[in-house]
């Protein structure tokens, strides 16, 4: 009885230890816990940066989608003005026709 007793009473002592041990961070595991935020602040900060570069990269794209419509718009009524003279000669031509 004495040897299950002192068995048991060890297997308690060393689960107790155990939980104790578990319960309070070792110095390692306090370390590692410190790095590890830090890792994570400068993920943060990373994905931050990324969406403050996209953000302004998104604002330079559609400015210069809007100077890309506005070439577009002077080339069309730079073109309908070169059309337009075109007609108006091809007009006084046959004005000019019809009087002879």
């Amino acid at each position: 009885m004495k040897t299950s007793f002192k068995r048991a009473s060890i297997l308690t002592s060393a689960a107790v230890l155990g939980l104790l041990v578990a319960a309070c961070n070792s110095p390692v595991e306090k370390s590692a816990d410190k790095t590890a935020d830090v890792i994570e602040d400068n993920a943060d900060a990373v994905r931050s940066d990324g969406e403050r570069v996209a953000d302004s990269v998104e604002v330079r794209g559609d400015a210069a989608e809007n100077a890309v419509d506005s070439t577009a718009d002077g080339v069309r009524k730079t073109a309908d003005a070169k059309a337009d003279a075109m007609d108006d000669k091809a007009d006084a031509v046959r004005e000019a026709a019809k009087g002879k």
